[in-house]
């Protein structure tokens, strides 16, 4: 199964955020928004969703695909997401702003 797409704008879930992932409360149990989203295209997985856009918040079927936790820890290795690197390879926030150093600080 090849995942090699075209990369488009993120479209950013615009309710409840929880650790930049959106989610919502559906009958009686929470649900992220990029889960929902896939399932509703595709049919439930027992796979996890994993953003090829490092945007936890996007709901864009393009930039997810199913996975496996070893797929998702390789992609975090490939991105530098590991030993405390962190996001600061990102340009953008959750919501789709972008980061300057006018609304950005490092810690």
């Amino acid at each position: 199964m090849g995942y090699n797409r075209h990369m488009t704008e993120c479209d950013i879930w615009d309710g409840s955020l929880v650790n930049g992932y959106g989610r919502l409360h559906l009958a009686g149990t929470v649900v992220r928004a990029h889960r929902l989203v896939w399932m509703q295209e595709y049919g439930h997985t027992d796979l996890l969703i994993l953003h090829s856009c490092d945007t936890p918040a996007c709901i864009n079927l393009d930039h997810l695909r199913p996975g496996t936790q070893a797929d998702n820890m390789r992609d975090r290795d490939e991105r530098g997401r590991h030993g405390g690197n962190g996001w600061k390879h990102l340009t953008h926030c959750n919501r789709g702003h972008e980061f300057t150093e006018a609304n950005t600080y490092l810690n």
